[in-house]
C-alpha cells in the first residue's frame, strides 16, 4: 500500500515467523478523509437474472478449481466467470473488503469489474499514483456488479467459544460508510455472529465454528490475513495444526464449490513474507484433497519442523531442514526464502542474500524484502546501505511510486540532494489521484525545496 510504504511499517527481520498486524481500519480513514462519499443506495441482485447451473464439487472432498492471486481484487475476473450461477461467496479474511467505492470512480470501477482482464485490474490497483480499485473495495465492486446471491464473511477466531462482537462490528461498518442507518438497525443475531442486508444482498458474519448450511453453488475465498490473525506462535497455535483444523471445519460443511480463490496480501504488507508459502499450500489442499489427507508432502513436515525449531532459535538445525527441502523442491521460492532467513540468523549475509535473489527470481513477490532490509538499515543508521537496498526494491518494482518516493527521501537524508531531485521531479510528473493522493504534490514540493537548498549549500 502506498501510504504504508510512504510512512513506514514494522521490520520483518525479526528472526521468527511473524505476521504483520496491519491496521486495516487505517485504509478506511484514508478513503473517507480523502473525499469518499459513496452512498449505500445500491440494489441487490437484479430480479430478472436467471440463475445458470454451475459445475461443483464437495469442498475438500473432491478436487475444486483453485487459483492463487496476489491481492483480493485480483480474484474479481475469476469470480466473474461464475456470476451467471449467482453463487454464495464465502470469504475467510480479517476484512470483508466492503470499503465503499467513491462516487466519482463508481462507473469506471463497475466497467472494470464487469469486463476488465486480470492485467487491467492489476494495472488499476494500489501500486500506481492514480489507483482505481483498492483491495479493501473488492467485495463492494463485486456487489455493485451483481456477482452473488449471498455473502458469508468468516472472521478469524481460534477459539470455538468466541463470537463476533455484533455492536462493535456493525458500528464500525456504519461509521465507515459500508452500511446505512436502516441496515444498521436491522441486524439479526446468528450463531457466532449476525446476519443483515448490505446493499440489497443477504450478508452473514460468522466464525469457522459456526459455518452455515448453504444450498446451491459456493465460491470460497481465503485471504492470508485470516491465518495471520489466528496465529500466535508454534507453541500456542502451531501453523499447520491451525490450517488443518480450520480446513476440516470447512470440509464438514459439505458445500458444493464451483471454485476457490486464495489471495496472498504480502505485497500490500498486510501479511509477512514468512507466510507467503501458505498460498501454494492452500492451493494443494483444494486441488488434491484426497492426496493431502492420505499423506501430506514431505516438505510440509520439514517446514513444520523448521518453524518449531525457529521458536527455540536453533538455526543450524533449521538450515538442515531447509536444505533437505531445497533438494526435494529446487524450484520452490518459499524454500529459498526460508534459506535466506536462516542464513541471516547465522550471520552468513552473502549466502542469505544469494538465496533471497533466488527466491525473487522465482517469485517477484519476495522482492518486498528489499524494502524491509532498507528500513532495517536505516533504523541502524546505515543510510548508504538503506539506499542500496531501496534501489533494489525500485528495480524489482519499477512501477511502484512509493518506492521511488522513499528512495528520494533516503538520498536526501544521505546528503545526496542531486539524486533526490532526480527522483522527486520524475514523481512530480505523475498523475496523482485527487481522491486518494491529493496531498502528495505538496509533499513532493516540500521535499524538492529541501533538496534544492541542500544542493545549493
Amino acid at each position: 500500500m502506498f501510504f504504508l510504504a510512504l510512512f513506514g511499517a514494522p521490520s520483518r527481520l525479526v528472526p521468527r515467523l511473524s505476521f504483520t498486524f496491519v491496521q486495516l481500519a487505517f485504509l478506511f480513514l484514508v478513503l473517507f478523509f480523502s473525499g469518499c462519499d459513496q452512498k449505500n443506495e445500491q440494489p441487490g441482485v437484479s430480479e430478472n437474472r436467471r440463475k445458470q447451473p454451475l459445475d461443483t464439487a464437495a469442498i475438500l472432498t473432491a478436487p475444486v478449481k483453485t487459483r492463487v492471486t496476489e491481492l483480493p481484487s485480483h480474484a474479481l475476473p475469476i469470480w466473474r466467470e461464475y456470476m451467471s450461477g449467482l453463487p454464495t461467496l464465502v470469504i475467510f479474511s480479517s476484512d470483508p473488503f466492503l470499503q465503499p467505492v467513491p462516487d466519482a470512480l463508481s462507473e469506471k470501477v463497475n466497467s472494470l469489474t464487469l469486463s476488465g482482464s486480470i492485467e487491467e485490474i492489476k494495472e488499476a490497483g494500489p501500486f500506481r499514483p492514480d489507483p482505481l480499485l483498492w483491495p479493501g473495495q473488492t467485495l463492494s465492486a463485486a456487489l455493485q456488479s451483481d456477482f452473488f446471491s449471498k455473502v458469508v464473511w468468516v472472521a478469524p477466531f481460534a477459539d470455538s467459544n468466541t463470537s463476533i462482537n455484533i455492536k462493535k462490528t456493525t458500528d464500525r461498518l456504519f461509521e465507515s460508510g459500508v452500511i446505512d442507518d436502516y441496515e444498521a438497525q436491522n441486524v439479526e443475531e446468528t450463531p457466532g455472529g449476525f446476519s443483515m442486508t448490505i446493499r440489497g444482498l443477504p450478508f452473514q458474519a460468522t466464525t469457522a465454528f459456526n459455518l452455515p448450511d448453504i444450498d446451491g453453488p459456493v465460491l470460497v475465498h481465503m485471504d492470508l490475513t485470516y491465518f495471520r490473525d489466528i496465529y500466535k506462535n508454534e507453541i500456542k497455535t502451531p501453523l499447520f495444526q491451525i490450517l488443518a483444523s480450520h480446513l476440516d471445519l470447512l470440509k464438514k460443511t459439505g458445500w458444493q464449490a464451483a471454485a476457490a480463490t486464495v489471495s496472498l496480501s504480502t505485497k500490500m504488507e498486510a501479511v509477512s513474507l514468512d507466510a507467503r508459502f501458505l498460498g501454494p499450500t492452500l492451493l494443494s489442499y483444494f486441488r488434491t484433497p484426497l492426496a493431502i489427507q492420505k499423506s501430506g508432502p514431505e516438505n510440509w513436515r520439514l517446514r513444520k519442523d523448521a518453524l518449531y525449531l525457529n521458536t527455540f532459535f536453533q538455526p543450524e538445525k533449521m538450515l538442515a531442514k531447509y536444505q533437505r527441502m531445497a533438494k526435494t523442491a529446487p524450484g520452490d521460492p518459499s524454500v529459498q526464502y526460508g534459506l535466506y532467513r536462516t542464513y541471516f540468523l547465522i550471520k552468513d549475509i552473502q549466502n542469505a542474500l544469494n538465496h533471497l535473489q533466488n527466491a525473487i527470481e522465482m517469485d517477484q513477490g519476495y522482492g518486498i524484502e528489499y524494502l524491509n532490509l532498507s528500513r532495517e538499515a536505516q533504523r541502524r543508521g546505515n543510510l548508504a546501505q538503506a539506499v542500496e537496498f531501496q534501489k533494489l526494491a525500485v528495480q524489482t518494482f519499477p512501477d511502484n511510486p512509493s518506492f521511488k518516493y522513499r528512495l528520494a527521501e533516503l538520498y536526501l537524508l544521505a546528503d545526496r540532494p542531486r539524486q533526490a531531485l532526480e527522483h522527486i521531479r520524475s514523481l512530480q510528473e505523475l498523475p496523482w489521484s485527487e481522491i486518494y493522493y491529493g496531498h502528495i504534490p505538496d509533499k513532493l514540493a516540500d521535499l524538492e525545496s529541501k533538496a534544492v537548498k541542500k544542493s545549493d549549500s
